[in-house]
């Protein structure tokens, strides 16, 4: 801890180097050369009506969510979400843990899905952010 002076008394402060929080965030071991195998993420945030009707969907997608692909064998890699709420990740074979992270504008975040990635497959995934409408 360093303590920094300023004209009001002392304010304590933890300086944490920024070479160590970008290691963390993301690992390119992780990211495939393949198209064809990854994982395509939908986030979406509902409901956006207190009335849900059959058959309508209740849902809007979510621009500028943060997405997390972590892989069970080690390494993570954080996307955002484009305008359609969608996060398109090509990634090396394996498990990986999901998690929504950020979801702009609504209140809870959903549950986190475990994926198996096979090569030459593209695993395609919706997860549904809570608004808070009722």
């Amino acid at each position: 801890m360093q303590r920094i002076r300023s004209g009001h008394g002392a304010i304590h402060a933890i300086l944490i180097p920024v070479a160590v929080l970008t290691a963390v965030g993301c690992s390119s071991d992780i990211l495939g050369d393949d198209p064809s195998t990854g994982i395509d993420l939908t986030v979406v945030k509902g409901p956006i009506n207190p009335v849900v009707r059959e058959g309508e969907d209740n849902t809007l997608p979510v621009a500028d969510a943060t997405v997390e692909f972590r892989r069970l064998e080690g390494g993570r890699h954080t996307l955002r979400t484009d305008e359609a709420g969608v996060a398109r990740a090509s990634l090396v074979p394996g498990t990986y843990v999901v998690t929504v992270t950020e979801c702009p504008l609504t209140l809870a975040l959903p549950d986190p899905d475990t994926v198996q990635v096979v090569s030459g497959e593209r695993q395609s995934l919706r997860q549904e952010c809570d608004t808070g409408i009722r």
